[in-house]
């Protein structure tokens, strides 16, 4: 299944997991895309917003927790009475800003063009 990892500042990544994986490598997999600042952070939680929002905690599956296939959005966010997130920082470590600047554009669809 496709996760997609939204972070605050707009910016987001995503991976492939298979739905029983635990919900940990998911923790692990966005460590590897955020800002040193950010991952010091000690409120830092994934949030999965669908029908309500709950934390994700490892122990339990992805589809466990409610992620299904083929994809899900999943938010990073802050446990409830964290500290705010300092004002304009960058949630992406440069490594990740630095990919991001060298990866294509995907072009947009012309209007009328099927998707399939």
């Amino acid at each position: 299944m496709l996760v997609s990892v939204r972070f605050p500042d707009g910016s987001r990544v995503e991976g492939r997991f298979h739905p029983n994986e635990d919900v940990s490598a998911l923790y692990l997999f966005v460590k590897d895309y955020l800002s040193p600042d950010i991952l010091k952070h000690p409120g830092l939680r994934l949030l999965f917003a669908a029908p309500i929002k709950k934390v994700l905690v490892g122990g339990s599956t992805l589809a466990a927790a409610g992620l299904q296939a083929p994809g899900s959005v999943v938010h990073l966010g802050l446990a409830d009475g964290a500290a705010a997130f300092p004002l304009g920082a960058s949630f992406l470590s440069e490594e990740a800003r630095e990919l991001a600047s060298e990866a294509s554009p995907v072009p947009p669809t012309p209007k009328g063009t099927p998707l399939v």
